[in-house]
């Protein structure tokens, strides 16, 4: 067990210093894809990274799918719960709270479009304990499968990946190394591409109008090479100096917009899928879906967010914390369990109303997991007291304090329109000036906070409402 040796040595590194784009066609993308089956995973990867480069949308989806798990909450839980038991616990939540883990995570979760991802654990061994202080990512190009096993990819038969050196994700969702979503992507993008450079060229020759030079019969050749150069020209310069008896005409390319549109909806067809591939939905991508099917895909997210996080803790269980607490307290030793906390989305509006029927037959529930459940916070004091009045009162003190409680917040703001009447009244010279000036001055008058008031206003007044009935049903 040699912890102290580099995973990757300078010599493969020099091997891969420098690459060029790889050009894909269909023909290209089937070789890379049937080479990577093969174990042959540097073209595949190369091909995957400079997609991601060159296609904004997938690069956006892959990166929501990315972070949506990577910025989870973790937890730690105990297996052994004897003295030597809670000492492994102590050791190991040390350790990884020092660790980079969300930069760790988000290069592993990498796996997702490529189906492998590998980041190499530097291990401190200066003192009594051995722990990784670092989880540096590994470019995934490096690598090769072969027998059953990753390698490192030397250009000959590949070199052995050192024992608790390496923490190595594959992507969950499928039985292949190279499986994961770029394998679609790659031939998504080879059909876009061809899109957007016919669209490039459809732009060029229809987007501005044909540019016609028109010459008299005597023209000499020199006459005519001077209006075709100012026809050029005027493409990129809009200015020409021609002699008066020659003419230049632009004809509109009409009736080409609806053609130029095909395009569009054909690249927005492909993101569609990619969508699709990539997070399982196209709702937090596209607009014009209705609530309900929001809700379906919602769960269907969910479903890809918890396999990603499961498919990842385990990756981390097995492959950093056990053997960390093998190294440092033998084989027999109980490791704790690494877990990510993935919250299942609730319809708060259902929530609400089912708490609500629970409450009117009388079932009590505590208010701090309700404020729990729907995030919200605990009153201050002054709202405390504010809450306990009203709760003292019978309704028509409820009704009575909501109107003094709006005629005091909303004094101040009342005044100021007073006084610009007053203002205005003063400078009026007949009624039907005043009438005037007051009509011209309404629309600039300040009721922005007058506004917010009354809305907090009325929101009291709905909620002092809904406690009165409330009140009523339970008598």
């Amino acid at each position: 067990m040699d912890l102290k040796r580099e995973l990757i040595t300078s010599d493969i590194l020099s091997r891969v210093a420098f690459r060029d784009y790889i050009k894909l066609t269909p023909s290209r993308v089937a070789e890379i894809i049937n080479y990577a089956d093969q174990g042959y995973l540097a073209d595949f990867a190369i091909a995957a990274d400079d997609v991601k480069e060159r296609d904004l949308h997938y690069k956006s989806v892959l990166q929501t799918r990315i972070m949506s798990v990577a910025s989870l909450e973790w937890t730690l839980e105990i297996t052994d719960k004897s003295s030597q038991g809670k000492k492994i616990y102590e050791f190991v939540y040390d350790v990884l709270k020092k660790l980079n883990l969300f930069e760790a995570f988000t290069h592993l979760l990498d796996a997702i479009a490529k189906g492998w991802s590998v980041a190499e654990i530097v291990w401190d061994t200066s003192g009594k304990l051995y722990v990784p202080a670092e989880l540096k990512p590994v470019d995934a190009s490096l690598f090769m499968y072969k027998d059953g096993k990753f390698l490192i990819d030397d250009g000959k038969e590949g070199i052995e990946i050192p024992q608790y050196k390496a923490i190595i994700h594959r992507y969950s969702l499928s039985t292949k190394v190279a499986g994961g979503v770029a394998r679609n992507v790659l031939w998504a993008w080879v059909f876009k591409s061809f899109v957007l450079r016919d669209w490039a060229r459809f732009l060029e020759l229809f987007a501005q109008p044909i540019r016609i030079g028109k010459y008299h019969a005597g023209a000499t050749q020199e006459d005519v090479n001077v209006l075709k150069q100012a026809v050029f020209n005027l493409g990129s310069d809009a200015a020409a100096v021609i002699p008066a008896e020659m003419a230049i005409e632009f004809v509109e390319a009409g009736g080409k917009a609806s053609s130029g549109e095909l395009y569009h909806k054909l690249i927005q067809y492909i993101d569609k899928q990619v969508s699709k591939v990539v997070l399982g939905q196209t709702m937090t991508v596209d607009e014009g879906s209705s609530y309900a099917q929001a809700k379906i895909h919602q769960e269907v997210r969910y479903d890809l967010l918890k396999a990603d996080a499961t498919s990842l803790a385990q990756t981390i269980q097995k492959q950093l914390i056990e053997p960390l607490v093998e190294i440092n307290f033998g084989k027999e030793a109980q490791a704790p369990v690494f877990k990510f906390i993935v919250a299942e989305p609730e319809d708060q509006q259902a929530f609400v109303d089912n708490i609500t029927k629970l409450v009117q037959i009388g079932v009590e529930v505590p208010h701090q997991w309700i404020r729990a459940k729907l995030g919200i916070p605990e009153p201050t004091e002054v709202e405390e007291h504010s809450m306990q009045k009203i709760n003292e009162t019978n309704e028509k003190e409820i009704e009575e304090y909501i109107a003094d409680r709006l005629e005091e917040e909303t004094e101040e703001e009342w005044m100021k329109i007073v006084d610009k009447i007053r203002d205005l009244v003063f400078q009026a010279e007949s009624l039907e000036d005043l009438r005037d000036k007051i009509l011209n001055a309404f629309g600039y008058l300040q009721d922005d906070k007058l506004a917010d008031i009354f809305a907090l206003a009325f929101t009291a007044a709905e909620l002092a409402g809904r406690y009165t009935a409330i009140k009523e049903s339970k008598k």
